[in-house]
């Protein structure tokens, strides 16, 4: 820490509890192009890639069920065709068609033992082209008629398979009910030894069916996890290269953009130092030569009138070295921060002012985040010299990992803040336009009697 050796034991007076804190400006908001913190930008990214995911996820859950639907029922409309061709076709005879009893039996013997059993076929019937039921497990319903339906007669033509969820209120269906729950009949084209075409009907419940497509449906939905960590892994790490590289790009910006001002800083200073100043130092020299000569002739009264615009231009001159000084401090680019900043306190020190100075033995900072400290310190300075009567003043910096802190007390008359006459002074308008341009936060707390603080919050 720096500051006097012969400080008072006075505090700064500060600004009631009551006192609110106004935001003079917030580089933040300006826009998209705002400084967010990283914590916030992956908070925001997190959960859009979270929600991306979720709405991926619940479509491909959806299209992976339906699916796993279509394939369920695939899967059993090819079991039921293979059983078909493979095991009743190779069983239909001329006795079966014609109702012979021991060829029912014979039918019955096979369905029972190799595809009730061992399958998930709750009902079997075999159909004959006029709508008669030639066989069925149930026996009562051997010899009865039904009408076909259009599917089932084109499967009779045509050959092939079709399923449907079956309507337990017709009346072909009347013992299924007897089943419970629902179930999906499969239909297949066979033909008998003499070539007439037949119709091989199978009931699967529907819990069969649902197993199925559980067991499809956790393929699938292994197969979209996987692909998601994937994507997540992929956005995870295109999100952080692309914060990283944004986040330079901004430092990048504005460290150009301080560098930029500070050049035309520069050159103005060294354009009035070799220009006006030269010209007026030439100016006053002749001016102070002819006043003396002047009077060493005896005319004093001519060189007492050319004393004066004599002491005119060399207050310019000490003006016009003030202001290079405060365009473009040597110091700053020189000893550093610490020192530039005492230096800004000097024209308060000789108003009688006690400025305490409280910075970290070692303030590492970007150089556009140093230059930004000192324009804002020396406004804040040039603002108490002019309106805040203060007989101290008390400047604190404090920088942690993100963010630093810069901090102006001082014990003047205040002022209320947001009223006309403050919205009229200059150091406060150049002020709120540095911590805009910076990205910074910056606001003050003022009464009128109680003093005031400026604070600025800057993200490096």
């Amino acid at each position: 820490m720096s500051g006097q050796s012969d400080m008072d034991d006075r505090s700064v007076l500060r600004p009631g509890p009551s006192a609110t804190p106004v935001v003079l400006a917030d580089g933040r908001r300006t826009g998209a192009a705002g400084p967010v913190s990283r914590g916030r930008v992956w908070l925001r990214f997190g959960l859009a890639t979270a929600l991306a995911l979720a709405v991926v996820l619940a479509a491909g859950m959806a299209l992976s069920a339906r699916a796993a639907q279509r394939e369920g029922v695939a899967d059993v409309r090819r079991i039921t065709e293979v059983l078909a061709s493979a095991v009743i076709q190779p069983q239909l005879s001329a006795g079966l068609l014609a109702g012979q009893s021991d060829r029912i039996t014979a039918m019955d013997e096979v369905v029972r033992q190799r595809l009730l059993v061992p399958t998930d076929i709750v009902r079997v019937k075999i159909w004959s082209g006029d709508g008669r039921i030639v066989y069925s497990d149930a026996q009562s319903l051997i010899g009865a008629r039904y009408p076909l339906g259009d599917e089932e007669v084109h499967v009779l033509r045509d050959g092939g398979t079709d399923a449907e969820v079956s309507d337990l209120s017709l009346p072909e269906n009347r013992l299924e009910r007897a089943l419970g729950g629902r179930l999906l009949e499969v239909y297949s084209g066979i033909r008998a030894p003499d070539g007439t075409p037949l119709l091989f009907e199978a009931y699967f419940s529907f819990e069969s069916v649902n197993a199925r497509r559980s067991v499809l449906l956790r393929s699938f939905a292994s197969i979209t996890l996987a692909g998601l960590f994937v994507f997540a892994g992929f956005e995870l790490s295109l999100g952080y290269t692309t914060v990283r590289w944004l986040h330079r790009e901004r430092e990048r910006l504005l460290e150009k953009a301080v560098k930029m001002s500070e050049g035309h800083r520069k050159r103005l200073a060294s354009d009035l130092h070799d220009g006006i100043v030269q010209d007026l130092v030439g100016a006053s020299f002749l001016v102070a030569g002819a006043s003396a000569e002047l009077r060493r002739g005896g005319d004093q009264g001519l060189a007492a009138a050319l004393g004066e615009p004599s002491h005119g231009i060399r207050a310019s001159i000490q003006r016009l070295r003030s202001m290079i000084v405060d365009l473009y401090p040597a110091a700053l680019q020189t000893a550093g921060l610490e020192v530039a900043l005492s230096d800004l306190a000097a024209p308060l020190r000789l108003r009688g002012i006690d400025v305490q100075l409280q910075t970290p033995a070692e303030l590492n900072l970007p150089e556009h985040s140093q230059t930004l400290i000192y324009r804002m310190v020396q406004e804040a300075f040039r603002s108490i010299l002019q309106h805040a009567s203060a007989h101290q003043v008390t400047l604190t910096v404090h920088s942690g990992d993100s963010t630093t802190v810069v901090e102006i007390a001082d014990d003047g008359v205040g002022y209320l803040v947001g009223d006309e006459s403050s919205a009229e002074h200059l150091g406060l308008r150049a002020m709120a336009d540095l911590a805009r341009e910076a990205e910074a936060l910056l606001e003050v707390v003022s009464e009128p009697g109680q003093g005031t603080i400026v604070r600025m919050r800057l993200p490096t």
